[in-house]
């Protein structure tokens, strides 16, 4: 039996079920026992600014981890924190994230040389092309500011796609930002 129960957990599946189960349990039971004001309270608004940074850097990455993101980012913009400070902060750790992806994304291009996948980047890259030079920053910067949807797909691609660092990092960051901000700004006006 034990060696069924050892087994069981060295899965890597139910080793992440585990962990987001867990954190989605540790953070419901917060958010029932203490009010938005009562936690900035409790960590301290430069706490409050730290903590939304690094949950930023490491929960605004995936699609399962950005609900703890948006939840703790609208909890410290109900709890008082300033939403401008909140907004470059989590939008500066947002684009930290990103750019593990933008980068892994370069890396992986040379991996991916013989894939279908990689044909679809050549014809993505090819129709960019033919584009001006400000259309890929603007689409950036709109798909981020105002879409929910992780970046982290859209910086991989741009890896794939060999598009230059500072084309895609500046629109990243900037609306990055300007998510935060009409987040932080929204869930007080609508809470």
């Amino acid at each position: 039996m034990k060696f069924l129960q050892k087994k069981f957990f060295r899965r890597k599946g139910v080793r992440r079920f585990l962990v987001l189960f867990t954190t989605i349990v540790f953070f419901s039971l917060i958010f029932c026992f203490y009010t938005p004001e009562e936690l900035v309270d409790k960590i301290g608004i430069q706490n409050g600014y730290l903590l939304m940074f690094f949950i930023s850097l490491f929960g605004g990455v995936s699609i399962i981890t950005s609900g703890s993101y948006l939840g703790t980012l609208i909890t410290l913009s109900l709890g008082g924190l300033n939403p401008f400070l909140l907004a470059i902060l989590s939008g500066v750790g947002a684009t930290f994230g990103d750019s593990v992806f933008f980068f892994l994304g370069r890396r992986g291009h040379t991996v991916l040389a013989k894939n279908r996948f990689h044909s679809w980047v050549k014809k993505l890259n090819e129709w960019l092309n033919t584009k001006p030079k400000w259309f890929i920053p603007l689409s950036i910067y709109f798909i981020v500011s105002f879409t929910p949807i992780p970046n982290d797909a859209l910086a991989l691609t741009m890896g794939f796609a060999r598009r230059s660092y500072t084309t895609v990092v500046v629109p990243l960051v900037l609306g990055n930002i300007t998510f935060v901000f009409l987040i932080a700004i929204l869930s007080r006006w609508l809470f």
